[in-house]
């Protein structure tokens, strides 16, 4: 499929995306609606981009507190972007 193809498809190619994890952290976990479930999907997501090399990058507020040991255990080679 050519460049202008998939351009009409409508796809987005790996090469142009990177997943951004943004500010899920300790303190703010006990406030979010549905954490259980945003965590998990979290989770999924982070797994996934491993899976297929999407580029990951995560943020963390600094008066927050860390990022949620899971997430951070999950992305143990990714270092926090601070804001």
């Amino acid at each position: 499929m050519s460049k202008k193809d998939k351009a009409r498809s409508g796809l987005i190619e790996k090469e142009d995306s990177i997943l951004v994890i943004v500010d899920m952290q300790e303190r703010l976990f006990p406030v979010m609606a549905e954490k259980e479930a945003l965590v998990d999907q979290v989770m999924k997501l982070v797994k996934f981009a491993k899976i297929v090399g999407l580029p990951t990058i995560m943020t963390e507020q600094e008066k927050l507190g860390p990022t949620l040991p899971g997430i951070k255990e999950e992305l143990r080679s990714v270092p926090p972007v601070p804001r």
